[in-house]
C-alpha cells in the first residue's frame, strides 16, 4: 500500500494573508485526494485510520497537534457512511493542513532531522541495522517487514558486524536496543549480552515511537564480541 502522508510537499513562506488562504485552499484539495485514495486502497475504515495515524506520528513534527488530530481520528465513525467518514477524517487532520501553510519551518527541520536519523544507520540485513556513537557501535532490531527465522538472522548479522568492529578499534563495546531483547531476555544472554533493563523514555520516543512492545537495551565488550562471532 502506498504510504499516507497527511501532508507533503514544500509551502509558499507568504504573511500575506491571501496567499495563506489560497495555499490552504490547495492544501485542503490534495488532503481530500489523498484520504479517498487512502480508503480506495484499505480494506476497512479501521485499516485506514491506523494507517493515518502511523503517518501522522512519524511526519508531524508538534506532540500537540498530532495528538489532536489522533484524538479527532479516534470519533470517527467506521460504520458511518463513505462520504461522512472521510469528511470526519478531512476536519481531523485540517489543522495540520493549516500548521503546513503557517509554520512550514517546523515541518521542514524534521525532515531535516529525519534524514539526518536515517544517514547514521548502515544496513547489515534485513533485521537490523547499526550506528556508531564514538566508543560503542549500536545495534538497532528494528525490521520493515516480517522476517523469518529472527534468531538466525540475528546471528548471521552480529557475524557481519565483526568485521565492523575490527576494523574501528576505537570501539570498546556493542549494544543491542530492540523488543527481541525485552521479549527474549534469557536467549539475548545466550548470545553473550548483558542485560540492560528497559530504555528510557527519551530514546523510546527517538528511534521506537511506534513499538507497542516492550524495547530493552543490552550489551557486550569488544574483546568477547570479537571472541563469540569472528568467523
Amino acid at each position: 500500500m502506498e504510504q499516507f502522508k497527511p501532508e507533503t510537499g514544500p509551502v509558499k513562506n507568504s504573511t500575506n494573508k491571501e496567499d495563506l488562504i489560497e495555499e490552504k485552499e490547495k492544501r485542503y484539495r490534495t488532503l481530500k485526494i489523498h484520504i479517498s485514495s487512502l480508503c480506495k486502497c484499505c480494506k476497512t475504515n479501521t485499516e485506514a485510520l491506523e494507517c493515518i495515524k502511523e503517518a501522522i506520528r512519524n511526519d508531524v513534527p508538534t506532540k500537540e497537534v498530532t495528538e489532536s488530530a489522533i484524538s479527532e481520528l479516534e470519533k470517527c465513525d467506521c460504520a458511518a457512511g463513505q462520504k461522512e467518514f472521510r469528511e470526519a477524517i478531512f476536519q481531523a487532520l485540517k489543522p495540520i493542513a493549516d500548521l503546513r501553510v503557517e509554520k512550514p519551518e517546523l515541518f521542514e527541520q524534521k525532515e531535516k532531522e529525519d534524514v539526518q536519523n536515517k544517514e547514521t544507520f548502515v544496513q547489515v540485513n534485513e533485521l537490523f541495522s547499526y550506528e556508531i556513537d564514538k566508543d560503542h557501535i549500536h545495534i538497532h532490531v528494528v525490521p520493515e517487514d516480517r522476517v523469518e527465522n529472527v534468531l538466525s538472522k540475528f546471528n548471521e548479522g552480529l557475524q557481519k558486524l565483526t568485521k565492523v568492529v575490527e576494523e574501528h578499534p576505537e570501539i570498546k563495546s556493542v549494544t543491542a536496543t530492540s523488543w527481541i531483547v525485552g521479549e527474549y531476555p534469557k536467549i539475548i544472554e545466550r548470545f553473550g549480552f548483558t542485560l540492560d533493563g528497559e530504555i528510557d523514555k527519551e530514546l523510546r520516543e527517538k528511534h521506537f515511537k511506534n513499538e507497542k512492545r516492550k524495547v530493552w537495551m543490552a550489551h557486550m565488550n569488544r574483546d568477547e564480541f570479537i571472541k563469540r562471532y569472528l568467523k
